[in-house]
């Protein structure tokens, strides 16, 4: 996606959280760092989400980092939903060398991107968009899933534990267009999770 994101404070709390969960993954620990301060994890869940917070075991949050995004949807696969495609699937690798990110761009411009995440960031995610008041529940999508604007498109998050799947649509700047253009995508992924 082009330009500034919408939520940078959000996209900062997911990278930091994303790169605690695997330093603690890397060092051997069976359960993703604590927090440095209570701002970090803002509390926002009802009682309906609490079901969605649950900690999954240590296999569980073991098996989530080892998940790469690129593996998930094909170029042929991606190309059916958004066109020809100009490049992808393209990792974006961490410290480690594991995919963060995976993307993909459309000849005509349009970039999808698909990353995995640890399920027990959901309550953080989905308390910070409800707080935002711009997401929009997904009914049958993955246990749980919203979209939400950003920046110069949308963000599809869905869980499916132990995952929490994020599919960035910057191809069209109508919601549901690029609804319709997240739920092709994660029919694809999500049976690979």
């Amino acid at each position: 996606m082009s330009g500034p994101p919408r939520h940078p404070a959000l996209l900062g709390l997911a990278l930091t959280l994303a790169l605690l969960t695997a330093a603690g993954c890397a060092a051997g620990s069976s359960s993703p760092a604590p927090p440095t301060s209570a701002t970090e994890i803002p509390d926002q869940s009802t009682p309906a989400e609490a079901d969605a917070t649950e900690a999954p075991s240590a296999g569980e949050d073991t098996q989530s980092q080892q998940v790469d995004a690129c593996t998930l949807v094909t170029a042929d696969e991606m190309a059916s939903v958004v066109g020809k495609l100009k490049s992808g699937p393209v990792p974006l690798k961490g410290p480690a060398g594991e995919v963060l990110m995976c993307n993909y761009v459309a000849e005509n411009g349009g970039k999808i991107s698909l990353n995995v995440e640890n399920a027990l960031q959901w309550g953080v995610v989905k308390g910070v968009a409800d707080a935002n008041k711009d997401a929009d529940d997904v009914p049958g999508v993955g246990e749980a899933a919203f979209l939400e604007p950003s920046g110069d498109g949308y963000i599809l998050s869905i869980l499916k534990k132990p995952h929490l799947l994020g599919i960035a649509i910057a191809v069209s700047s109508d919601k549901s267009h690029a609804l319709d253009i997240g739920k092709a995508v994660a029919q694809k992924a999500l049976p690979r999770l």
